[in-house]
Parts: structure tokens; C-alpha cells; sequence
């Protein structure tokens, strides 16, 4: 029984070499292939998928060992066929064969189990539904009814064009995502971790609550890169929500703060996790005019937070972090003096510069993301303070492709959904709905919110707004909407689902480390992160907060958004230069709510309650009098 067991011990340990030496190979071939041989997108989806599911069923295998070589070969087979017979297929006219029918559900099934191993069910089972739909359409009622799928109409849109598994989500995802994915798992491999958080702690360390601004500026950072807001928490947290109970936050306020902060990371220019390159696709602009329009919306989502927390720090009397002992991150090269932090890390600072310089200057972003990446690969070669060998090269490689298959399989299966509404007609059907009823526009954003929320409770960001720009955008745009302001909108609300109780992935996996009741630092993540929730309503009933617009127009959102985010969060914090009474607190909020709210009644009011509240905090509310408040 013994050799029995070393053997498949043996035989484990040799799976998982395989596999990661596969997706090594598979990175530096697909790389390759983006850089230097000419093939159409829809060709790079293909191929892409196919190796990608193949490595879903090699990482998350299943106890049964002979499903998972079912489901590879289901997956490679389907796209062997396409991959050989593309032209052909591409020039064809006509119905599908017998074969390609099959071909179709093999692959179909493929992506729905890569989709189960890697994300979950709720994506899944969402797609079984819009699958359902797509064939029962002649039985539904009223709105709901469309003429159904053939097996033909089936396979031809499903697997045969770009309407279904290879649409513009997957054909992002095979080209500019995982390039990025792969740059990002090259900084970390090369210490970007410790360059990220000694930088935060040098920008912070000298501030009131400087452990938890700490934990703010590292969360913005690594969430740009890594895109998921509770492998961030797990990132930074491990850190910086121990450090922060040692200022005085309790530990629900404590996992809030890290909460707030990973959360926002993919909303925040100039990375903004995968979801800019997808809206860029969709929008039809450029990733740099992506960036510029999300940047003031992430500004106010972080300075919202620093406010609430700069100011709870004063409510409790917190210590600043520069009277808490020094933590060292890293080591040194024997017999060298610590160097500076820009000299230290120059391998990661300036290929980064490049790539927002490229990408400003309007150039293609996956050109840019390869100049950057083999900028950042020759200066960690000949940085000492960088240890780099031919292991990192297979580290990068191999854990790029491990991070992008949930990333892959998402997409792929949102493509089920994508061409199920598409083909049906169903968001046409649904705006066509919303504009016969009259339903105003502030209704139909909320409702929009709340559709978002819940789908972003059980499927990734990516997936959530794939799905809810495929449903509600026509909506908001027969409304009037702008299009860029649209897809910010649901993009937005995407990645807030997350946070959001009852199920808050977020802030249950920052209670998991500070040891807090999970629900109540969801809800103090929401508190925290409010700006993010009040700012997609701001810019898209006055597209000037994302720099549509003349400049005065501009400058005047700014400001007053600044005001009402300065007085929502003094009024959550309850502290400003002394304790807030409840009323107090309320007139700062409603403040804070009317300032933001565009038309010139509602900015005037709120300007006026805003300074109201701050005055009567300074002047009437003395702290002997609310010492119990």
C-alpha cells in the first residue's frame, strides 16, 4: 500500500511539471505568435482557447482522470477542425454540416465545465439558461418570444463566426489580456510586490493613519495589475490589516479599508485590470481615451476613502505609522548599502513610464505592453538588486497562463450569453420595453445597478459586465446616454458587486485575515467605497466628470463632486474638527448627495449644507458636549 501511494505521488508531481512546462511553452509560443506572425483575431481566439481549456482540465482536474482526458479532447478536437479548415470556412456559404453540429456542442460542453472548474457555478448556470431560452424562444410569452434556434442557426453563430464562442470578449482576452496578464506576472516575479508596498509605506509613512493610507495606495496598485479585488485583499492584507489594528481601527474597519481599496484597483487608470481593454473593443476608442475618461470617477473613489479614513484616525486618536516599528520587505546583496527605492526597483519604474508614454502617445497598447515587457526583461538581467534567472523566465511564462485561464473561460462562456441576446434580439426587445413604459432615467439606472450587483455577486467582474453591456447599454443609449458613459456605468457597478453584501467576496476574505465579523466589514466597505456608487450617476447625467465637455464645464464637476465627496465622507466618518451629532452628520450627507447631483438648484444647496455642517461642527459642537456621541 505504501509503494502504491508514493507512486501516485510520483505520478502527481509529474502531471504538474508537465503542465507547468506546457504553459511555459504555450506562453512564449502565443507571445510569438502576437508579435511576429499575421493571423486574424478570430484565428488567435481559436488557438487560444484551445490550449487554454486544455490547461483547465490538466490544473483543475476532476477525481475521475479519464473525464478529464474527455474534456481535452473535447476541446481540442472542435478547434483542430477550425484551425484547419478556417479559410474554407470562413468563404463558405451555407449550412453546417452533420459534423460541425456536433463539433459545436463538444465545444460548447468544453467551455461550460472549464467555466464550472475555473469560476464557479453561477456563470454556468446563467448560460444554461440563455442556452434554454435560445431554444425554447417560439414557446415564451409576450416579450420574450423569438423565433428559436435551428441546430443550424445553432452551430453557425455559436462556433462557425464571431458572434458566439470567439467574439470580440475572447479575441480581446487571446491578444491584449493575456499580454498584460503576463507583463503583470513579470513584475511580480521580478519584486514589483515589494516595490508597491515600500512605496506606499515611503508616500504614507509620515501621515496620521499611515498604515492604512498604506494599505489604500498598495491596494490601487496591485489591483490595476492583477484585476481581482480578493486575490488583492489576500495580497496586501496579509500585511497591512495587522498593522492597521495596531493603529486603533477595529478589525471590521480595519478589513474594510483593504476591502475598499483592492476593490477599486480595476477601476483605476492606467491598467484598470482587463476590463479597459474590453471596453475600449466595445466602445469603439482608443485604451488611452479609456483611461482618461476613468481616471477623475478613480480619483474620487480613493480620495473618498483616505477622507474617511484620515478622519476616523482623528475620531479614535490614532498613532501615525512613523511611531510604529520599521518593516523591512526584501533582502539586501551581501556586503552593499540599501540602495533608494527608484535605484532598487529602476527595473519596474521605468518600463512602466514607457508604457503609459507609449500608450498616451496613441500607440497600439499590445506593441507597447511587448516594448515595456522587454525593457523590464533586460534591465531586471542587469539590475543587482533584481534576482533574476532563467527560472523567473518560466515562473512569468507559466504563471501568465495559470492567471489568465478563469480570465479565458469567462470570456468564452460570456460569449455564449453575448450571442443568445444577440441573435434573439432580446436587448433590443428589453429597451424597446423600458421606452414604451416611460421609465425615467435615474429608475432605469437603478435598476440596472441592481441587475448588475446581483450578477456580480456570483460571476467575475469581466464576465458581469460583458453580460450587462450586452442587456442594458441599447437601453441607456435610447435614453440618451452616451455610449462611453454607458459602459462606464455597468462596467463600474460590475466590479462593485464584489464588495456589495450579502455576499461581499471582498470584505469575507479581509475578515478571514483581521478576524472581523465578515458582514459588518461589508458593510463598512460599502460606507467606505460610497463615492464609487454615486459617481457612475454623476457622469452620466453630466458627462463632464469624465472630461466630455468644454473646459469650464469641467472644472466646475470637479469641484463641486470634490465638495460632495468631502461631505459624504466627513458625514459617514462623523468627525471633522470635533465628534458629529446624528443631525449634523445627516446635513453634511444630503449636503454631500446635492452637490454632486447636476443642476445649478441642487449644487448651490449642497454647497450651502455642506459649509453648514462644517460650521456647525467647528463651532457649536464642542467635544465635552457630545463626548457620549
Amino acid at each position: 500500500m505504501a509503494e502504491k501511494k508514493e507512486g501516485s505521488g510520483l505520478k502527481k508531481i509529474t502531471i504538474e511539471k508537465f503542465t507547468y512546462y506546457l504553459m511555459a511553452l504555450i506562453g512564449i509560443a502565443h507571445l510569438i505568435m502576437l508579435r511576429f506572425v499575421p493571423t486574424t483575431p478570430q484565428f488567435k481566439a481559436i488557438l487560444f482557447l484551445m490550449y487554454t481549456l486544455a490547461c483547465i482540465f490538466l490544473v483543475k482536474r476532476s477525481k475521475f482522470k479519464i473525464v478529464d482526458f474527455a474534456f481535452i479532447a473535447m476541446s481540442i478536437a472542435p478547434m483542430t477542425y477550425m484551425l484547419i479548415n478556417y479559410n474554407v470556412i470562413v468563404r463558405r456559404a451555407g449550412s453546417p454540416t452533420t459534423l460541425e453540429w456536433i463539433l459545436a456542442f463538444m465545444a460548447v460542453l468544453a467551455v461550460l465545465e472549464a467555466t464550472r472548474r475555473t469560476t464557479g457555478n453561477p456563470l454556468v448556470i446563467i448560460s444554461l439558461i440563455f442556452l434554454a431560452y435560445g431554444f425554447l424562444g417560439p414557446y415564451m410569452p409576450g416579450l420574450l418570444w423569438h423565433r428559436g434556434f435551428s441546430l443550424s442557426r445553432f452551430t453557425q453563430n455559436m462556433f462557425l463566426t464571431t458572434g458566439g464562442l470567439f467574439s470580440s470578449p475572447m479575441q480581446t482576452a487571446s491578444t491584449i489580456i493575456i499580454a498584460f496578464i503576463i507583463m503583470g506576472e513579470l513584475m511580480v516575479t521580478c519584486g514589483a510586490g515589494d516595490f508597491f508596498t515600500k512605496g506606499a509605506r515611503k508616500v504614507t509613512g509620515r501621515m496620521t493613519a499611515g498604515n492604512a493610507k498604506m494599505s489604500i495606495v498598495a491596494g490601487l496598485l496591485f489591483g490595476m495589475i492583477n484585476g481581482s479585488a480578493a486575490a488583492n485583499v489576500v495580497t496586501t492584507g496579509q500585511i497591512t490589516i495587522p498593522l492597521m489594528k495596531e493603529e486603533g481601527y477595529s478589525s471590521e474597519y480595519a478589513g474594510a479599508i483593504a476591502a475598499a481599496s483592492s476593490t477599486g484597483g480595476p477601476l483605476s487608470p492606467p491598467v484598470m485590470g482587463a476590463g479597459a481593454f474590453l471596453l475600449a473593443e466595445f466602445c469603439g476608442i482608443t485604451y488611452g481615451e479609456v483611461c482618461m475618461r476613468g481616471l477623475l470617477p478613480a480619483v474620487f473613489y480613493y480620495l473618498s476613502i483616505f477622507i474617511c479614513v484620515h478622519f476616523e484616525a482623528k475620531r479614535i486618536g490614532s498613532k501615525k505609522m512613523s511611531q510604529l516599528p520599521e518593516m523591512e520587505l526584501g533582502e539586501r546583496p551581501d556586503g552593499k548599502k540599501q540602495p533608494s527605492l527608484m535605484i532598487e526597483f529602476y527595473h519596474i519604474v521605468i518600463p512602466l513610464l514607457v508604457l503609459v508614454g507609449l500608450i498616451v502617445a496613441a500607440y497600439p497598447v499590445l506593441h507597447a505592453c511587448f516594448i515595456s515587457m522587454a525593457l523590464m526583461l533586460v534591465l531586471s538581467i542587469v539590475n543587482p538588486w533584481c534576482k533574476f534567472s532563467f527560472q523567473t523566465v518560466l515562473d512569468t511564462l507559466s504563471g501568465g497562463i495559470k492567471s489568465s485561464l478563469g480570465v479565458t473561460a469567462a470570456c468564452a462562456c460570456s460569449g455564449i450569453i453575448v450571442c443568445v441576446i444577440g441573435t434573439t434580439g432580446l436587448g433590443l426587445s428589453f429597451a424597446s420595453f423600458v421606452l414604451r413604459e416611460g421609465i425615467p432615467l435615474l429608475l432605469a439606472l437603478f435598476l440596472t445597478m441592481c441587475i448588475l450587483i446581483i450578477l456580480g455577486m456570483g460571476l467575475p467582474g469581466v464576465a458581469a459586465y460583458i453580460v450587462g453591456a450586452s442587456v442594458a447599454v441599447s437601453v441607456l443609449k435610447e435614453l440618451g446616454v452616451p455610449l462611453v458613459s454607458a459602459h462606464l456605468f455597468i462596467y463600474y457597478f460590475s466590479c462593485l458587486a464584489v464588495l456589495t453584501p450579502p455576499v461581499a467576496l471582498t470584505a469575507y476574505a479581509a475578515a478571514g485575515i483581521s478576524g472581523g465579523d465578515p458582514v459588518k466589514t461589508g458593510y463598512k466597505s460599502v460606507l467606505l467605497a460610497m463615492a464609487g456608487f454615486i459617481a457612475p450617476y454623476v457622469f452620466v447625467m453630466d458627462p463632464a466628470l469624465i472630461l466630455q465637455g468644454d473646459l469650464l464645464s469641467c472644472i466646475v464637476r470637479i469641484a463641486l463632486t470634490g465638495i460632495g465627496v468631502a461631505g459624504i465622507g466627513l458625514g459617514i466618518t462623523g468627525y471633522f474638527k470635533n465628534r458629529m451629532a446624528p443631525i449634523t452628520r445627516i446635513i453634511l450627507i444630503c449636503g454631500g448627495l446635492s452637490a454632486v447631483y447636476p443642476t445649478v438648484v441642487a449644487d448651490i444647496l449642497g454647497i450651502a449644507l455642506v459649509a453648514a455642517g462644517i460650521a456647525i461642527n467647528v463651532i457649536m459642537e464642542k467635544p465635552k458636549q457630545l463626548e457620549a456621541v
